[in-house]
C-alpha cells in the first residue's frame, strides 16, 4: 500500500511542479483516512488488494469536508521535509559516490577508495565509517517517504508548545524542560541526534587529516551539519496567528548563510533553498486569495488535481500488477527449472 500510493504522489508531484505542496494537503487527507506511510506492512499482492485501497482513496477525496487552514499548512510542511529528504539524498549520495568513492591508493600502493585511503593514515575502521555514511541514506529515504509520520508528531509538540507559551506566563526553567523532554521524544529528534553522531565522526576523522583527505571529511561535516540545521528548524517552528509570517520567519531558518560556530551553509541560496521558496510562494498566493478576497482557491486545487490522482492511482495500479505478473511467472520457471 504504503509504495502504491508513494508512485502516486510521485507522479502527481512531478506533474505539479510548483503547485506540488497544493498537492500534499489531499495526500494529508487520505492519510487522516489510511495511514499508509506504513513501511511496506501493508502488501497489496493482487488486484483485489489494489482496488480496496484504489476505491477507499477516490471516496476519501471526493468526500467534502470543511476548509482548515492550520491543515493546509501542515500539508505545505510535510510537502517541504519531503522535497528537503530527497534533494538531501540526491546530494549525499553524490558525495559519498565522487568524494569518498573516489580513486585512491593504501600506502603500500595497492588501488583503494579515498575514504579506505584517509582513515589507513589515522588507523580507523572504514567498514565502521562507511556504515555511517549509509546511514544518513537510510535516514533521508525515510524521512522523504514517510513525511507525514514526522510532521503529523511534531504538530501535537507545537500544539503542545504553544499551549504552555501562550499562558502569558513566561518560560520557566520546569516548562522549558518540560518542552525539551517533549521535543526530544519525537521522531525527528531522534534523526537530528544521529546525523550529528556522523556529523562529529567526520570532524574528527578530519582533524586527524591534512591536505585533500581533511577536506574530504571536513566537507562532509559541513554537509550533514547543514541537513541537521534544516531538520532542527522544524523542532523549533513556532505557529503565528498570520500564516504568512509563520511561514517567512521558519523559511529563514532552513538555509541561513552561517551554522553554528560560524560554519558556511552550502544550502543558503541553494537549488533546494530557491525551489522550496518557489513551491511555498505558489501555496501562500492561494492562501492569500482564500483570507483575503474569499477567493474559492483550494476548491479549483481539488477540481483540478483530484481527477489526476484518481487517474494516476488506476495508471499506477495497472503497471503493479503487470510487474506482479511478470514476477510470479518468473518465480514459477525457476521453479520448475530447479
Amino acid at each position: 500500500m504504503h509504495q502504491y500510493l508513494e508512485m502516486v504522489r510521485n507522479e502527481i508531484e512531478a506533474a505539479a511542479g510548483q503547485e506540488q505542496y497544493l498537492a500534499s494537503a489531499l495526500f494529508l487527507k487520505v492519510f487522516r483516512e489510511i495511514p499508509y506511510e506504513d513501511d511496506g506492512d501493508h502488501a497489496l499482492t493482487d488486484k483485489a488488494g489494489f482496488e480496496g485501497i484504489q476505491n477507499r482513496v477516490t471516496n476519501i477525496l471526493r468526500a467534502s469536508t470543511e476548509f482548515d487552514p492550520k491543515e493546509e499548512l501542515l500539508s505545505w510542511q510535510i510537502g517541504v521535509l519531503r522535497q528537503m529528504a530527497r534533494d538531501f539524498y540526491n546530494i549525499w549520495v553524490d558525495y559519498k559516490d565522487e568524494r569518498f568513492g573516489a580513486a585512491d591508493i593504501f600506502s603500500d600502493g595497492e588501488n583503494c577508495m579515498a575514504l579506505e585511503s584517509s582513515l589507513e593514515k589515522i588507523n580507523e575502521d572504514p567498514t565502521e565509517n562507511y556504515s555511517a555514511i549509509l546511514e544518513i541514506e537510510q535516514t533521508l529515504t525515510k524521512l522523504a517517504t514517510s513525511p507525514t509520520q514526522f510532521v503529523d508528531e511534531l504538530d501535537k509538540f507545537w500544539s503542545f508548545k504553544g499551549a504552555i507559551m501562550s499562558k502569558g506566563d513566561g518560560i520557566t526553567a520546569f516548562t522549558q524542560k518540560r518542552i525539551d523532554l517533549e521535543k526530544n521524544g519525537t521522531m525527528l529528534a531522534a534523526v537530528v541526534r544521529g546525523m550529528k553522531d556522523v556529523s562529529d565522526r567526520c570532524q574528527r576523522n578530519a582533524r586527524q587529516l591534512p591536505g585533500a583527505h581533511h577536506l574530504l571529511w571536513i566537507n562532509a561535516h559541513i554537509l550533514v551539519e547543514s541537513f541537521t540545521n534544516a531538520f532542527e528548524s522544524f523542532l523549533e517552528f513556532e505557529y503565528l496567528e498570520n500564516i504568512e509570517l509563520s511561514l517567512d520567519h521558519w523559511l529563514d531558518s532552513l538555509f541561513p548563510q552561517r551554522m553554528i560556530a560560524n560554519l558556511p551553509n552550502p544550502l543558503h541560496q541553494s537549488a533546494t533553498h530557491h525551489s522550496i521558496i518557489a513551491n511555498l510562494t505558489q501555496a501562500t498566493q492561494c492562501m492569500v486569495q482564500f483570507v483575503a478576497h474569499g477567493n474559492q482557491a483550494f476548491d479549483q486545487r481539488d477540481e483540478i488535481i483530484i481527477p489526476h490522482i484518481i487517474e494516476s492511482l488506476e495508471r499506477v495500479k495497472k503497471i503493479s500488477l503487470k510487474n506482479i505478473n511478470v514476477l510470479q511467472r518468473q518465480e514459477m520457471q525457476t521453479q520448475a527449472f530447479s
